[in-house]
């Protein structure tokens, strides 16, 4: 986040259990109105605004991993963000053990 009167207050897994997706709700903090951007350093597929039910209301703009938002003064943000799909190893591959794990 670019900006020091945006606060990012929540990260949560999505309420209807989609595993693919993370919440995260910010505000603007300082009673202006205020442009910033933020960075996603993971992969993903897109970033949906929502509602504060989760509710998708409109699709953001992602340009390599980074969102521009507007804030109101003391507006709250939810938003939806769709990670991408974790590689599967191949059916012949066996998972490596974990250490310390349960036996």
């Amino acid at each position: 986040m670019n900006s020091p009167h945006i606060v990012l207050d929540t990260v949560k897994p999505a309420e209807n259990g989609a595993p693919e997706l993370i919440v995260l709700r910010l505000y603007e903090s300082m009673r202006t109105a205020t442009q910033c951007t933020l960075s996603i350093d993971m992969p993903i597929t897109g970033v949906e605004e929502a509602d504060m039910r989760e509710r998708e209301t409109r699709a953001l703009d992602v340009r390599e991993g980074k969102v521009s938002l507007e804030f109101r003064p003391f507006e709250v943000k939810t938003l939806l963000v769709r990670c991408a799909p974790r590689p599967r190893a191949d059916a012949g591959e066996r998972e490596e053990p974990r250490k310390g794990g349960r036996k």
